[in-house]
C-alpha cells in the first residue's frame, strides 16, 4: 500500500465534514471554491454526458457538478482511497460509480474504453510526478470527445508560504536517505500558472482561464496552522518512525514562529494560501 493512500484512508474519516469548527470552515471554504469555478466556468453540459472525477476523493465536486448540472448522465469518480469512494458513493446518488485505482498510472487509461465531455480535476493536479506529467496530460486529452473539457483546481508551488520549498526538503534529508527524499518529493508536484499553460498548449488544449489565486486565513492558535500543514503534506511523515514525530513538529512550529510571512499587522496567525484554477478545452 503506498504512503499516500494510507494518508487518504485514514483523512476520509473527516474529508468534506469536519469534526470541529476549524475543520467545519475549512472544508465549507474548499467547496466554496469548488462551487464558485463551476459556476464561472459555464460548461456546456449534454443531456447524455459522461463526466470523470479524477481524484475524486469523498465526491465534493461531483456533488457540485450536479447541483449545477442535474441534466447529466453519469459520473465516475477515480481515487487512490477505497474509504474515499466509498465515502462518496454514500454521499452521491446512482448516477455516481466509483473505480478504486491511480490515475497517474498508464495502465488505468490504457484498459478504458469510454470518453468524457467533461474531466473534473479539484485539488489532484499537484499529485501528478515530475515525470509522468505531460503523459498523464495527454492520456486526459485523449479520454475526452471533440470538444470536451477539462476544469480543476491545484495546489500552486507558494501553498502554505511555501514551506514546501523552504524547509520541508531540508526536513527530509535529516531523517531519510537521499533517495527516499527524491521518491517522497516526486509525489508533491504544484506548478505555477505557466508551467500549467505550457503543458496543456503542449497536448493539444486550447485554455480559456488558468488563474493564481493567492489568499491568507487566520488561524487562533500555532496547533491550527500546524493541523493545516500536516494535514496537507502528511505523506512526508507517513513513512517515518512515529517516534520522531515531536522532532519534526517542534521544528515546523519553530519555522512558523520565526517567519513574517506567518503573521499580519496586528500579529495575528496567517495562512497564505496559493492555487491554480483553470479550465481547458480539447481542440
Amino acid at each position: 500500500m503506498s504512503i499516500l493512500k494510507r494518508c487518504y484512508d485514514v483523512a476520509s474519516y473527516i474529508y468534506g465534514q469536519g469534526n470541529s469548527p476549524f475543520w467545519n470552515n475549512r472544508f465549507a471554504w474548499l467547496r466554496k471554491i469548488i462551487k464558485n469555478t463551476l459556476e464561472i466556468a459555464k460548461l456546456p453540459v449534454a443531456q447524455d454526458a459522461s463526466i470523470l472525477d479524477l481524484g475524486c476523493g469523498t465526491g465534493i465536486a461531483s456533488e457540485e457538478f450536479l447541483k449545477l448540472h442535474p441534466q447529466t448522465k453519469e459520473i465516475i469518480g477515480v481515487d487512490l482511497s477505497s474509504k474515499m469512494g466509498e465515502r462518496a458513493k454514500k454521499n452521491l446518488n446512482s448516477r455516481f460509480s466509483f473505480r478504486n485505482n491511480d490515475y497517474t498510472e498508464k495502465a488505468l487509461w490504457q484498459d478504458w474504453s469510454e470518453r468524457f465531455q467533461g474531466i473534473l480535476a479539484f485539488y489532484t493536479f499537484h499529485w501528478i510526478p515530475r515525470r509522468k506529467y505531460s503523459e498523464i496530460i495527454q492520456l486526459i486529452h485523449r479520454a475526452l470527445v471533440n470538444k470536451g473539457w477539462l476544469i480543476g483546481v491545484a495546489m500552486g508551488s507558494k501553498d502554505v508560504g511555501g514551506i514546501f520549498d523552504d524547509l520541508i526538503d531540508e526536513l527530509l534529508h535529516i531523517y531519510l536517505t537521499p533517495l527516499e527524499v527524491a521518491k517522497v518529493l516526486d509525489q508533491w508536484n504544484p506548478k505555477e500558472v505557466s508551467e500549467i499553460e505550457k503543458v496543456l498548449h503542449e497536448n493539444d488544449f486550447s485554455y480559456s482561464r488558468i488563474t493564481s489565486l493567492r489568499y491568507n486565513t487566520l488561524v487562533k492558535r500555532f496547533n491550527d496552522l500546524l493541523s493545516i500543514i500536516l494535514y496537507q503534506y502528511s505523506f512526508w511523515l507517513s513513512g517515518l518512525d512515529p517516534i520522531l514525530f515531536p522532532s519534526i513538529r517542534a521544528k515546523l512550529i519553530q519555522f512558523i514562529k520565526n517567519d513574517s510571512r506567518f503573521y499580519d499587522d496586528c500579529d495575528r496567525i496567517q495562512v497564505p494560501h496559493h492555487l491554480v484554477i483553470f479550465e481547458a478545452h480539447k481542440s
